[in-house]
């Protein structure tokens, strides 16, 4: 995929996250407090049957994420490959970021060397559902 494909795909996604946000009744969750107990540039799991909240936990911690949801159809093309040009289109479209989101992680093959490089730098928080 190329850069500007992916802030297509990347705007879209934020637009659609950000609206569920506001339509959702969100429940706080301890969860959140042991996160950011250890919130650093490292990668933080979340697992969960689907519709648990899972995404909204991830997008609604401090700061600003790069949010990316590889269950998006858009996303098929996707390899890791791809993901210098994905934080080049983050970087372009959103600005400085604190922290970075992969959600459904799952659905890309090989996605643990992308975030073995990716947490090095960012707190990585990966999200997947149960089978």
């Amino acid at each position: 995929m190329n850069v500007e494909e992916l802030k297509r795909v990347l705007a879209d996604q934020w637009d659609t996250l950000s609206r569920k946000l506001e339509r959702e009744n969100i429940v706080g969750r301890e969860l959140k407090g042991r996160i950011l107990a250890n919130f650093s540039p490292t990668a933080h799991i979340i697992t969960g049957p689907r519709r648990s909240g899972k995404s909204v936990l991830s997008a609604t911690l401090p700061g600003r994420p790069l949010y990316v949801n590889f269950e998006d159809p858009a996303m098929a093309g996707f390899a890791i490959g791809d993901y210098r040009r994905l934080m080049q289109a983050g970087y372009e479209l959103f600005g400085e970021f604190d922290y970075v989101v992969l959600d459904e992680v799952q659905e890309v093959e090989g996605w643990e060397r992308m975030v073995s490089v990716l947490r090095d730098d960012y707190p990585t928080v990966l999200t997947s559902s149960l089978p």
